[in-house]
């Protein structure tokens, strides 16, 4: 990763955030590639192979996230029926607290978050074991799904199956803030993605 990004003329000695780095990262190594569109309003890092680039600013729901370096492309897609399935199963969970609990937004936030935590467990020795995730191709699309199912994937799998059920829960009107995903290279190189939640009334916090 420190060869590539210093390939790539970037100072790798402070945090790189999404907004001034990653995108154009992004750019530089996809750019050749058919499968890419570059941004657009709508889609400020992108398309890959017909679907948006998901980033701070965009959708989970229908999108793809793609790599810094090569990896899998993970698309997130509810007609895919798991992740519709995962979030009947989180509805529920909310239904069976008491009437006050389920009127709690950060009640509702933490049982999203357990019930992701429940389903998919961050397990590198299992993910390996898994044939379509050691057995594909580079920027290969591969279902949330499909590491749903599983039951095990990697810190970014987590992270996106979070978002996903918070992007519902607003689309529902169950929460009403603001969930953010964000991407990092941290000062050692190491791409990071992290969920944080804005509330409507001014308080982020880290999901």
């Amino acid at each position: 990763m420190k060869q590539l990004l210093r390939k790539l003329g970037w100072n790798i000695r402070k945090e790189i955030p999404e907004a001034t780095g990653l995108g154009e990262l992004l750019r530089q190594r996809l750019e050749g590639s058919p499968l890419y569109a570059p941004p657009t309003s709508e889609a400020p890092l992108g398309f890959f192979n017909g679907r948006h680039i998901i980033g701070k600013s965009t959708r989970v729901q229908g999108g793809v996230y793609i790599g810094i370096l090569p990896q899998e492309a993970v698309v997130v897609d509810d007609k895919y029926k798991g992740l519709n399935k995962a979030f009947d199963q989180l509805i529920r969970r909310i239904l069976d607290l008491p009437i006050e609990a389920q009127a709690s937004e950060g009640v509702v936030i933490r049982s999203a978050t357990e019930h992701a935590e429940k389903l998919l467990k961050v397990d590198y020795s299992a993910l390996r074991a898994l044939p379509f995730h050691s057995e594909r191709q580079d920027d290969q699309k591969v279902m949330l799904d499909a590491y749903l199912d599983a039951g095990v994937g990697a810190p970014r799998h987590l992270v996106l199956l979070k978002a996903y059920f918070l992007e519902k829960l607003k689309d529902r009107k169950l929460v009403s803030g603001v969930p953010e995903l964000q991407i990092f290279i941290t000062n050692n190189a190491y791409v990071v993605e992290r969920l944080t939640y804005e509330s409507t009334r001014g308080s982020s916090f880290r999901v």
